[in-house]
């Protein structure tokens, strides 16, 4: 749903400078964050598309309904001009205004794998880089949930289907959909069934599958309800979604935090909030955000208000950006409490797939 730039957007609820101070006001900044060549291209592409209004962007309300919210940031990690909101009613962080569906489609396509691409990069040395990754985040649903050999197991907005590996490795049927075809055939190499498409692509193949993961895919999605939605379609009668999400409270920098290309920034209590809202009960989540979901009978007629939420946040995000220096030693440690503890949990063994 588009609105038209709403009232109160930089009224009483939304001051001039931004909640995390004026280092946040504009752009173009520098906050670090190691981009090659390509990526200044592509990052002053962006900039010069968003500025003449090339990329045309649109307000929208928060996914509770409401209009009001506090302005916490005006620019992203790249410098690329990006304005974070903090919805008073619910707490869920959004981009408002963003860019509309037909500018991203351009962006992803033309500028966005640049942008994210480090000095240097070498694509084999990515890959077995996420591959690590990819098996550690398996590791960890696999103490969740028995996935049984011949299980099915899909990923939407795959990459070069790192993440697939370990469950092909344990005798799941894999699939995975992304539309960057570099990557797409990367992955062909390692012997993954990888498709071109997203999630449309993947609910019109009529298949279904007994897990179906979201790798940092959620927070990129412009219409997350309808989607969630459409994502029990691919899901077997007693399947089950992965979701894995940056949480706002696990960065120890915010200036690295926010990214033109998130539309949505949760917390643990938003992203329940927001499942719950799209018909989906919380099996496991720990505060990274790592979570396990299934399709539940009860939908939540609406997310709820929740002021001390909206408090906390604002008080978080503005305490983690005064304390930035000493907080990424802090948080580092924090990191590494939360896998060990992860481990330790004693999480509810679900079987998954064929018998």
């Amino acid at each position: 749903m588009t609105i038209q730039r709403p009232a109160n957007s930089e009224g009483a609820n939304s001051p001039a400078k931004p909640l995390l101070g004026g280092v946040f006001a504009h752009a173009p900044q520098e906050f670090g964050v190691a981009t090659g060549p390509r990526g200044r291209d592509a990052i002053c592409a962006t900039c010069d598309r968003l500025t003449s209004g090339e990329y045309a962007q649109e307000f929208i309300p928060c996914i509770c309904g409401s209009l009001d919210e506090i302005c916490i940031a005006a620019v992203d990690r790249y410098g690329i001009p990006h304005r974070t909101v903090l919805c008073t009613r619910c707490g869920l962080l959004r981009t408002n205004p963003r860019m509309t569906a037909d500018a991203y489609a351009h962006f992803y396509q033309h500028l966005y794998r640049a942008i994210y691409e480090r000095p240097g990069h070498d694509p084999d040395a990515y890959f077995a880089m996420q591959e690590t990754t990819g098996r550690l985040r398996a590791s960890r649903t696999l103490r969740r949930i028995k996935l049984r050999v011949g299980s099915s197991v899909a990923e939407i907005g795959c990459g070069a289907g790192w993440n697939l590996l370990p469950y092909s490795d344990r005798g799941c049927r894999v699939v995975g959909w992304d539309v960057d075809d570099g990557y797409l055939a990367l992955g062909r190499t390692r012997g993954l069934d990888l498709r071109h498409g997203l999630l449309s692509a993947a609910c019109s193949s009529g298949e279904r599958f007994d897990l179906v993961v979201l790798s940092h895919v959620l927070e990129h999605l412009l219409d997350p309800i309808a989607d969630l939605n459409a994502l029990k379609f691919l899901l077997n009668g007693n399947g089950l979604l992965s979701i894995e999400v940056p949480s706002a409270f696990s960065t120890a920098r915010m200036e690295r935090y926010f990214q033109n290309a998130h539309t949505w920034s949760f917390v643990p209590e938003t992203l329940r909030a927001v499942m719950e809202h799209a018909g989906f009960e919380c099996i496991a989540m720990n505060g990274v955000i790592e979570s396990i979901w299934r399709p539940c009978s009860t939908v939540a007629s609406a997310i709820p208000a929740n002021p001390m939420l909206v408090r906390r946040t604002a008080s978080v995000l503005v305490a983690r950006q005064r304390r930035r220096w000493l907080l990424d030693r802090e948080m580092g440690l924090r990191h590494r409490f939360w896998r060990v503890r992860d481990a330790m949990v004693i999480w509810p063994r679900l079987s998954v797939g064929s018998i």
